[in-house]
């Protein structure tokens, strides 16, 4: 059975594949011109994401799991970290 660690950093994980998905769908060709450029930028804002969706006290997973069981971002840096 997952732990409460790894259905959060699992959530994370999916939260932020889609994140990053989106934003090169929405660049385009853009993103094609310097994608370590954009992949750092992506990443700058994942980081400020995670850390409001570790703040955020309506988050269903976070209610799902209980707050106090919730790590703080900077503890699954496998998701923070390129």
């Amino acid at each position: 059975m997952d732990t409460e660690d790894d259905i959060w950093t699992e959530y994370l994980g999916a939260r932020r594949e889609k994140y990053l998905a989106d934003r090169r769908l929405v660049l385009g060709q853009e993103y094609d011109t310097d994608r370590q450029r954009w992949n750092a930028l992506f990443e700058q804002e994942w980081l400020l994401m995670a850390e409001a969706l570790w703040i955020e006290d309506n988050d269903p997973i976070k209610q799902q799991l209980g707050e106090n069981k919730i790590p703080k971002p900077i503890e699954t840096e496998k998701f923070y970290i390129l």
